[in-house]
Order: structure tokens, then C-alpha cells, then sequence
């Protein structure tokens, strides 16, 4: 009973990567219009547009000590727009230019990581200046009895855990992770740039 409480935000971390900015706004309404129907009220009830799901996010880490990240994604290679047509894109590790579909791994496991990772960062970084300033507050303290304080209210940091593909745990070369790479959008590539972001 005083223990964590669980919350689920839904949302889409990439809006700014669709066709147009009222695609978003088209689909909350939808959704809007489909709970309406269902509480047998008016959308009206629901005027304050889609959540800003960055701002969830940070209230959600506010308290955490533990973020685990489990993202994953499924999207099958378009072998003519990801290698054929332009072959040196599989060199390119940005595929923003040329694919806007953000089920792609790139922006599923790559930059949704990066985003979660940041507003982490920013918190821990609140967190600090927070300890901080309770320290310059307890100045008049002698030394000991400021040790003790501390000692009391020790600093936590936010720990990051990230379940990945057991394929990355295999040299690349080989058979399993080439083939996952061919079918599924190089899917292991970015779930090891994700991996390498929590090292940086």
C-alpha cells in the first residue's frame, strides 16, 4: 500500500517526425472522440489537447531511482529505399533523411534511449543542485554534525537499466546478428549505439 505506485504515460516520442504537426493533433482527437463515445460524454471534456509527453516524462523520473528501459521495435527492411536505391545509406547511420516511419530502429531504439537518457540526466543534475543548496543552508553547523547529515541523506543517483537483443552479445560478423540486421532495419546497430550512449 506504500509502496510504488504505477503510472502509464502513452505517447509518441517522435511527433516533430511525422508528415505534418496536425497528425498528431488529427490523431488525438480520434482517440478524444473514441473515449467520449465510450463515457457517453462530449470531446469537449477533453480540450487540453495531447499530453506533453516530455513534461510526463520528467514528472514520472522525478521520484524514480530505477528507469528500465525494455523499448523495442519491429520494422521489416525496404530493401529498395534502405540499401538498392541509395547504397551508401547503409553507411549512414542518421535515417532521418529518408525514412520518416518512426517504428524504424533508428528512432525507436537510438533516439528514444538518447531523449530518456537526457531528461535523466537533467534530473539528476536538479537533484544535485538541490543537495547542494540544503548543504550551504547547514553552514552554521560544525563540521561533525555536518558529516552526520550527510552521512543520513546520502546522494542517489538515478540508475539506468537496459534490456537488450541477446543477438548483441555476438561479434557482428556472425550469422544471427547479419541476418537480424538484413530483415529487420539494422536493428542491432542502433540497439548498440543505444547501448554505448549509457558509457558516454
Amino acid at each position: 500500500r506504500n509502496g510504488p505506485q504505477l503510472e502509464v504515460v502513452v505517447g509518441d516520442l517522435f511527433p516533430e517526425y511525422h508528415d505534418d504537426n496536425l497528425d498528431e493533433e488529427a490523431r488525438w482527437l480520434q482517440r478524444a472522440q473514441s473515449a467520449a463515445n465510450f463515457y457517453n460524454n462530449t470531446v469537449d471534456e477533453y480540450d487540453d489537447g495531447p499530453p506533453d509527453l516530455e513534461e510526463a516524462l520528467s514528472d514520472l523520473i522525478k521520484d524514480s531511482t530505477v528507469i528500465i528501459n525494455c523499448i523495442g521495435s519491429l520494422r521489416v527492411t525496404d530493401i529498395w529505399t534502405d540499401f538498392l536505391k541509395v547504397p551508401w545509406r547503409l553507411f549512414r547511420h542518421d535515417v532521418s533523411r529518408h525514412c520518416s516511419q518512426t517504428h524504424h530502429p533508428y528512432f525507436t531504439h537510438y533516439l528514444a534511449t538518447r531523449k530518456i537518457l537526457r531528461i535523466a540526466e537533467n534530473e539528476q543534475v536538479r537533484r544535485e543542485a538541490e543537495t547542494q543548496e540544503e548543504d550551504l543552508s547547514q553552514q552554521d553547523l560544525t563540521e561533525y554534525q555536518h558529516l552526520e547529515k550527510k552521512m543520513e541523506t546520502p546522494q542517489q543517483r538515478i540508475r539506468f537499466i537496459s534490456i537488450s537483443d541477446l543477438a548483441l552479445s555476438r561479434k557482428p560478423w556472425m550469422p544471427l546478428p547479419v541476418v537480424t540486421n538484413l530483415l529487420q532495419s539494422l536493428v542491432l546497430r542502433y540497439q548498440q549505439k543505444a547501448e554505448n550512449l549509457m558509457t558516454e
